[in-house]
C-alpha cells in the first residue's frame, strides 16, 4: 500500500510534456481532422517514430479533443501496470519484487520519462510482457504471442527490438522442427511487416523522417562514441540508480539466469553499445529508462532469497530509502514545482545534455496547470501555456509558411492552416536528407540544416524553385513521393530512387549558399 502511494505521488508531481510529444500530437490532430497522419497538410511526412504510441494520441484526440491530460493519465496507468508487474508478476518472491519496484522509484529517468508524453511507459509494459511471454515453453502458439509483443515493441520504438529480440530468438530456437519455429516467427511479424508496407505506400519511406534527419550526419563515429560516454557519465552523476539497475540486470541474469534471461542480458548490453554508437541523446536519461525497467525485471525474475538469510531485502530496501531521501537529485524529494526559478540556460550541461523535465515542468507540469486551468481558459491561453504554445496560438487563424526551430508546441497550437518548416528537419523531407555537417560546436540531437536557396519560395508556390541544380532532381522526387496521389505516374520510381541511394552523390556534394534565414509568416498558403 505504501509503495503504491509513493508511486502515485511521484507520477502526479512529475507529470509534464515537452516539445517532442507535441510533434506527435500535431500529426494525430491532423489525422482526426481528416488531413491524414502528416506533419503539414498536403505533404505525407512521418514526423513520429512510434506508430503504436501515435495511435493512442489519435484515439484521445478523437475521443476528447486533446492529448495533454489524457496521454499523461494513460502514462500513469501504464507505469502503474509496469511497477505492479515487476512486484507481483515477474518476481519469484514478492519481497524481491517490492524491493525492485522501490528501487525503480529512485530512478529519475524511469520516473521522469514515464510521465513525459513520450512512448516510454508503453515500452515499459511491452518489454515486461515480452520477457514473461518468452519464458514460456517453446510452442508455436506461445512463440506467436511472444512475437506479437516483440512486434509491438518495434512499433513503439524500432531500436528497442534490440532489447526484446534476443529472448524471442532463443525461445524460437528451442522449438523443433525448425520449420515450425520459422513459421511462427513469420506469422508474429505480420503487424510490423504490414506497418512497413503501409509506411512505404503512404509516406514513401520505410523509416520515419525523424530517423532520416537524426542519422544523416557527417559526425565522426568516435566523436559520437565519446558523446555517448558523456551521456552515461551524466546519468552516473545525477541518476546512478538507473545505471545500477541496468548493470545489476545484466550481471544477475548472466550469472544466475536461464537461457531467456541471459539473452535479455545480451540485448541490454547491445542496447548500451547502440546508445554509445549514436552519441546518446540530449534528453538526459531518456534512452536508459526502458533498459532500467528491463534490468529491474531481470533481477526480480532471477534473484532468489538466500537460504541462510532473508534479511538482505530489508537491508537493500533501507539503502533505497536512504537514496530516495538523501540523494540531491532524488525524485522522492521533488514536487510539482520542479524547475521553477531555475535559469533555463543552466539546465543544459556543457555536453548538450539537459534535464528536460526541469526545463518544461514550470509551464507544462500537470498539477500546476490543473490548479490554474480555469484562469488559463478565462484568459484565452493555451494549455499548457508554454511560450512556444502561446506563439503558435497567436498563429492559429493564419494561413501561411513559418520557419521554426521549436516546432512541437508551435505547430500543434498553430493548427493545420500553418505550414511549419522545421529547422531541425524532423518534419521536413528535403532538409532531413541534407547531410548535417557540424561546426566546431554542435549539440547532440540538434542538427539544423540551412535552407537551400529557393526552398522557401518553392514551398510557398508549390513549384520547384531551388537555385541549386544538384538538388532540383532530389526535390522533384520528394514532391512526387510526399505530395502526389499514392499511385500517381512516376511516384514509385521516385520512391525507389529516394530509398536506394540514387541521390546520395548529389546530396553529399551539396553545399549551402546564402539563403533567407528570416522566419516570415506569409499570407499565401503553400500549394499541395
Amino acid at each position: 500500500m505504501g509503495l503504491g502511494l509513493l508511486w502515485l505521488k511521484l507520477l502526479l508531481t512529475s507529470a509534464w510534456q515537452g516539445d517532442d510529444a507535441f510533434i506527435t500530437h500535431r500529426s494525430a490532430a491532423n489525422l482526426v481532422a481528416g488531413h491524414g497522419a502528416v506533419w503539414n497538410v498536403g505533404e505525407r511526412v512521418q514526423s513520429y517514430t512510434h506508430p503504436l504510441w501515435f495511435s493512442f494520441s489519435t484515439f484521445f484526440h478523437a475521443l476528447t479533443g486533446e492529448a495533454y491530460v489524457s496521454m499523461l493519465v494513460l502514462s500513469m496507468v501504464l507505469v502503474g501496470v509496469a511497477v505492479a508487474g515487476i512486484a507481483l508478476g515477474v518476481a519469484r518472491d514478492w519481497r524481491v519484487g517490492a524491493l525492485l519496484a522501490l528501487a525503480l522509484s529512485c530512478s529519475a529517468a524511469v520516473v521522469d520519462y514515464g510521465v513525459s508524453g513520450l512512448e516510454n511507459p508503453l515500452l515499459y509494459v511491452l518489454l515486461l510482457g515480452a520477457l514473461i511471454a518468452t519464458a514460456r515453453l517453446p510452442m508455436p502458439s506461445q512463440i506467436q504471442f511472444a512475437g506479437l509483443l516483440v512486434c509491438a515493441v518495434g512499433l513503439t520504438r524500432m531500436d528497442a527490438l534490440v532489447l526484446a529480440g534476443p529472448p524471442l530468438l532463443v525461445m524460437a530456437h528451442g522449438l523443433r522442427p525448425r520449420k515450425m519455429a520459422v513459421r511462427a516467427l513469420l506469422l508474429a511479424s505480420l503487424p510490423l511487416v504490414a506497418w512497413e508496407g503501409f509506411s512505404l505506400l503512404y509516406y514513401g519511406s520505410l523509416v520515419p523522417n525523424t530517423a532520416i534527419a537524426k542519422l544523416n550526419l557527417e559526425i565522426d563515429k568516435w566523436d559520437l562514441a565519446v558523446q555517448g560516454l558523456r551521456y552515461l557519465g551524466w546519468t552516473a552523476r545525477r541518476d546512478p540508480m538507473t545505471l545500477i539497475l541496468i548493470a545489476g540486470g545484466i550481471t544477475v541474469a548472466a550469472l544466475r539466469g536461464g537461457r531467456i534471461e541471459r539473452a535479455s542480458a545480451v540485448g541490454l548490453g547491445l542496447y548500451l553499445l547502440y546508445v554509445l554508437r549514436i552519441g546518446g541523446d540530449f534528453m538526459g536519461g531518456r534512452f536508459l529508462a526502458a533498459p532500467a525497467v528491463l534490468g529491474a525485471a531481470l533481477m526480480a525474475r532471477t534473484l532468489p532469497l538466500p537460504k541462510l538469510s532473508a534479511r538482505w531485502p530489508g537491508v537493500a530496501a533501507l539503502v533505497c530509502v536512504l537514496v530516495g531521501l538523501g540523494w540531491p537529485q532524488s525524485r522522492w524529494m521533488t514536487d510539482a514545482d520542479y524547475g521553477v526559478g531555475v535559469d533555463p540556460t543552466s539546465i543544459v550541461a556543457a555536453s548538450g545534455i539537459a534535464d528536460e523535465r526541469a526545463y518544461y515542468q514550470p509551464t507544462t507540469g500537470l498539477l500546476r496547470n490543473l490548479r490554474s486551468w480555469s484562469g488559463l481558459r478565462a484568459a484565452g491561453e493555451p494549455i499548457p501555456p508554454y511560450p512556444g504554445a502561446r506563439k503558435g496560438w497567436q498563429h492559429r487563424h493564419d494561413v501561411g509558411v513559418v520557419i521554426e526551430d521549436e516546432v512541437g508546441f508551435f505547430g500543434y497550437f498553430a493548427g493545420p492552416g500553418t505550414y511549419v518548416i522545421d529547422a531541425w528537419a524532423l518534419g521536413d523531407p528535403l532538409l532531413a536528407r541534407l547531410p548535417y555537417r557540424p561546426g566546431p560546436q554542435w549539440r547532440i540531437g540538434h542538427y539544423p540544416r540551412p535552407l537551400p536557396k529557393g526552398y522557401l519560395a518553392s514551398v510557398q508556390s508549390g513549384q520547384n524553385l531551388l537555385a541549386d541544380a544538384t538538388l532540383r532532381p532530389v526535390y522533384d522526387d520528394i514532391r512526387l513521393a510526399t505530395r502526389a496521389s499514392l499511385f500517381a505516374e512516376g511516384r514509385w520510381a521516385a520512391i525507389w530512387r529516394l530509398n536506394t541511394g540514387h541521390h546520395a552523390a548529389a546530396l553529399r556534394a551539396w553545399r549551402p549558399r546564402p539563403s533567407r534565414s528570416a522566419r516570415p509568416s506569409q499570407s499565401a498558403r503553400p500549394a499541395p
